[in-house]
């Protein structure tokens, strides 16, 4: 009888053999559920890190865009207040400049737009003071406006050639890129434009292109927008060791770009309080 329940008994205990085979499979499920948990973040990373990245180089050019959209406001606005000036505008120049206040108010509908597209809320619209406090009169005169008009449009000009290049470092589409560049060239024309009709009036001996670091009759207010105009490296190549062009043509082949802070200086002259 107690031989017959110890034999029970050990039928009834896990063979040892079995228990080490159970267990070690276990542990190997265990291990595998274990393996699989740890191997997914590792896929997950690389996608995160994509997106991540591509998230930075979105807010880059987002900010690009956003400074941009700035200057247009500015300019914009600065066209707006012009064109509404009574007497201030034979009736040609009303037209020009009436065409010119259209194209900027289109160029921060597409510049809204070019930054809706990144997911990116645009800069909110600003109040501007071009009298700035009664330090300046840009709409008492014809020459008053073209003197406020060139540093408007010289400060764009530059702007855009310093935030393109941003936008171009960052990764944009294509369309992006194209966009802009063509923004910029149309700045240019505006600068061209405005710098001709000075000079054509015998208000600063200038050219249609930045030809020199001083500012001519301008207030000395703006002065850092023309700070670095009389430089002769380009991409870090010391323009001189490889032309025999002359040192005004050197300087005078390019423009340069203004950095945000010196243009951030012009936006806050024009927006204190009114």
């Amino acid at each position: 009888m107690q031989q017959s329940e110890q034999a029970k008994k050990r039928t009834e205990e896990p063979n040892c053999e079995q228990l080490g085979r159970k267990e070690a499979l276990k542990k190997l499920r265990a291990s595998g559920k274990k393996l699989a948990r740890a191997a997914l973040p590792l896929s997950l990373i690389g996608i995160t890190a994509n997106k991540t990245f591509a998230q930075f180089e979105d807010l880059e050019i987002g900010r690009a865009l956003n400074f941009i959209l700035q200057i247009e406001f500015m300019q914009e606005a600065f066209y707006v207040q012009a064109t509404g000036t009574n007497g201030l505008f034979d009736s040609v120049n009303q037209k020009i400049f009436t065409e010119i206040r259209q194209q900027h108010q289109a160029r921060v509908v597409l510049v809204k737009n070019l930054i809706g597209s990144l997911d990116i809320d645009p800069a909110p619209q600003m109040s501007f003071n071009f009298t700035s406090g009664g330090e300046f009169n840009p709409f008492g005169s014809f020459d008053g406006f073209l003197n406020m008009a060139q540093i408007i449009e010289d400060t764009a000009a530059g702007v855009y050639k310093k935030q393109a290049a941003i936008i171009f470092q960052h990764d944009a589409s294509a369309e992006m890129k194209r966009i802009i560049l063509r923004l910029h060239s149309t700045e240019s024309r505006h600068a061209y434009f405005i710098r001709f009709r000075r000079a054509e009036r015998g208000l600063d001996d200038i050219k249609g292109w930045i030809n020199q670091a001083n500012l001519g009759t301008l207030s000395a207010a703006f002065e850092n927008i023309y700070r670095d105009e009389g430089t002769t490296t380009q991409e870090e190549v010391d323009i001189p060791s490889v032309t025999d062009a002359s040192t005004q043509a050197i300087q005078e082949a390019w423009d340069e770009p203004i950095s945000r802070g010196t243009a951030g200086a012009i936006l806050q002259l024009f927006t204190r309080p009114l």
